[in-house]
């Protein structure tokens, strides 16, 4: 069966349905609840809809709606709004539709160093039957009736620092004893066999080096708007096997990728303050509110990954690391992990996919003066950068505490937490954690302030209604009451009649009290 005919698939149009509306109960940004609402009234239609307009390849995007968050004011304090669009149900359905068919083969592809948005796939613990061993973890083929989209948050980003942490032990040739890891550690280190990494022979450690390693880390300057269509367009020709065969959906994925700005209702100040600037017409980029963006990023970053792949099992003494478009580095030398940077920036220039390193958020920030020297710059100023810029990366790779930081296990845990199997208590623990990771003054280079903030406020919008349960059958009692009083006071009332309801009531509602319920 080929491409295109699995995408043609009742089921996979049914299945893509389901994860974009899970994808919209997860959403933090704007989006039309009606229409969300009356697709899902005429689903059989809209679906065989989308369909027809696949198969007679008529696809058309409808255009994308400019509706800008805020964001953080600028360095001189004046305010700026993140450049968001409202892309329309029927658009997302049929994107997560192409992902579910062709998604998978291209995410096997990517390397085991890269953790942001990677498919959703089935993992499980598995009790082992011999006496004292660990539970098992199992992880399963790609699938698409759990209606995830991609991998759970607390499957992605702890595993990607507790993996640089774990990288960093091994880089010293230090033997790791699961006696000296938390459980969250020894979870990630059992998920580490395709990192090449792990492997004892795999690092060329120098005969004469100590424990001392070298981080730093980068970041590429507004992503998603930067990615160029075309890169997106060349990933699936040269990754996906048969692709360029399948002219019908070659067509249609340049029609998929066609995108048009409407900033309706929007005056020009607002428009202004939108960074980036999302002009009216066509959109080369990521439209940032598409939910598989995150997807089609990763698939125009894939051939520099596999570049990048290739020259670290040649090299062997740098460690690699990126979540979606955050890069962390580990090396053996300070000035290799200079020459590794500047080989990256070279990589993404070549490869030509649009996007670039965000000079201002080098760590430690003075990498940017070595990496990018300013004829301005006094030499010995320069000298002065070198040093604090080699203290700040210098990490002992025995200990690397650094590389793990306390906010990134507080969101760790609170990502892990099952609120529904807490106490009381427990809940009123929990977000007073939420509240205090909400409003604390974290610095960015722990977590990123717009990343920490939007976490903690969605989970305490999802979590603060599970405080306030009713007790139905205290409600049911009070209406048992009105009923029989017809509008009357109970006092107006015969006694014997109003009695066995008025103490059921008050049994209730000191039962209510202690179990934490509100009528």
């Amino acid at each position: 069966m080929t491409w295109f005919n699995l995408l043609l698939m009742p089921e996979n149009l049914l299945w893509a349905w389901r994860k974009a509306r899970r994808c919209y109960r997860m959403a933090d940004g704007l989006f039309d609840q009606a229409e969300i609402a009356a697709f899902e009234l005429n689903l059989e239609a809209e679906l065989t809809a989308i369909r027809h307009d696949f198969e007679t390849g008529n696809w058309r995007n409808r255009p994308i709606r400019l509706v800008p968050q805020p964001k953080k004011p600028d360095k001189e304090g004046k305010p700026r709004l993140r450049q968001y669009f409202d892309i329309a149900v029927r658009d997302q359905v049929a994107w997560i539709a192409l992902v579910n068919v062709l998604g998978p083969e291209l995410d096997q592809k990517m390397p085991a160093w890269s953790y942001g948005n990677r498919l959703y796939r089935a993992a499980w613990y598995e009790e082992e039957t011999a006496e004292g061993q660990n539970s098992k973890l199992n992880i399963g083929p790609y699938r698409h009736s759990a209606g995830y989209l991609y991998r759970h948050f607390k499957h992605s980003w702890p595993l990607f620092r507790r993996h640089i942490s774990i990288t960093a032990r091994k880089m010293v040739g230090k033997s790791i004893e699961e006696d000296d890891l938390d459980t969250g550690e020894r979870l990630a280190l059992e998920q580490g066999d395709e990192l090449a990494y792990f492997h004892p022979t795999f690092w060329n450690r120098p005969a004469s080096g100590d424990n001392t390693l070298y981080a730093a880390s980068l970041d590429l300057s507004k992503f998603y708007p930067s990615v160029q269509v075309s890169a997106i367009q060349r990933g699936f020709d040269t990754l996906v096997e048969g692709f360029s065969d399948e002219l019908r959906l070659s067509a249609l994925l340049a029609a998929m990728l066609r995108f048009e700005v409407d900033d309706g209702g929007l005056d020009q100040a607002l428009k202004a303050k939108v960074d980036p600037i999302a002009p009216v017409g066509s959109f080369d980029g990521i439209p940032t509110g598409l939910f598989v963006g995150g997807f089609l990023a990763n698939v125009a970053m894939l051939p520099i990954d596999r570049e990048v792949e290739k020259l670290l099992l040649q090299h062997r003494n740098i460690a690699h690391f990126r979540f979606v478009d955050d890069h962390e580095f580990l090396a053996y030398d300070f000035d290799r992990l200079l020459e590794w940077m500047t080989e990256y920036a070279h990589l993404l220039a070549r490869h030509g996919i649009g996007v670039e390193i965000e000079r201002e958020k080098y760590s430690p920030a003075e990498l940017k003066w070595l990496l990018h020297p300013d004829e301005t710059v006094e030499p010995k100023k320069l000298s002065e950068l070198r040093s604090v810029a080699i203290a700040a990366a210098s990490v002992d790779g025995r200990k690397p505490t650094q590389l793990m930081t306390r906010t990134l296990a507080q969101v760790s845990m609170l990502a892990a937490t099952d609120f529904d199997l807490l106490t009381d208590a427990g809940r009123s623990q929990r977000l007073e954690q939420l509240e205090w990771l909400l409003l604390a003054n974290i610095p960015d280079n722990e977590i990123r302030g717009d990343t920490r903030m939007a976490f903690a406020a969605a989970r305490i919008a999802n979590l603060t209604p599970a405080l306030f349960r009713p007790n139905e059958e205290l409600l049911l009692e009070h209406r048992r009451l009105k009923a029989l009083t017809r509008g009357k006071a109970p006092a107006d009332l015969d006694p014997a009649m109003v009695k066995p309801f008025l103490d059921r009531i008050a049994e209730l509602e000191k039962l209510s009290k202690k179990a934490g319920l509100h009528s």
